[in-house]
Order: C-alpha cells, then sequence, then structure tokens
C-alpha cells in the first residue's frame, strides 16, 4: 500500500519535477533543460555543416584520375 511518506519521498527525489513540467510559466525543472539542450546540439549541428559545406564547395581540386571502364549489366529483370 502506497502511504503519504512514500509519495512525499518520491517527490523529494524527483523534485517535483513532473508538477514543474505540467504547470505553465514555471521556468524551472526538465523543460529548460531540454531546451538548453536542443539549442545547442542544433547549434553544433548547423556550424558543423555550414562549415563542411562551405568548404567542400571552396576546396579547390588538385586533379582527377581518369581510367577506361566499361559497365555491365548482371541480371535481365526489367523496369516495369
Amino acid at each position: 500500500m502506497i502511504d503519504s511518506n512514500t509519495i512525499a519521498g518520491i517527490k523529494a527525489m524527483t523534485g517535483n519535477m513532473i508538477g514543474n513540467i505540467t504547470k505553465p510559466g514555471n521556468n524551472t525543472g526538465v523543460r529548460p533543460s531540454i531546451r538548453l539542450h536542443l539549442i545547442i546540439g542544433l547549434t553544433v549541428v548547423v556550424i558543423l555543416a555550414g562549415g563542411i559545406g562551405g568548404w567542400g564547395s571552396t576546396a579547390e581540386i588538385s586533379g582527377a584520375l581518369i581510367a577506361p571502364g566499361s559497365v555491365v549489366v548482371e541480371s535481365n529483370v526489367a523496369a516495369r
């Protein structure tokens, strides 16, 4: 049986996080932490993608290897 002491202990351990999430206008608890981590993560992704994309679009290709070759189809499956 769950008594009031058990409930009070659970609330003390969790820091009443569930109440902080569900109460509108309360900026303490789990939700701001998730928002901060999302902002930091998306910023890192945008910077990395922009940096790699910018480098890739401006990098000069110094040479290419051209070799003779042929393409051979190994199956007789026709497209429908």
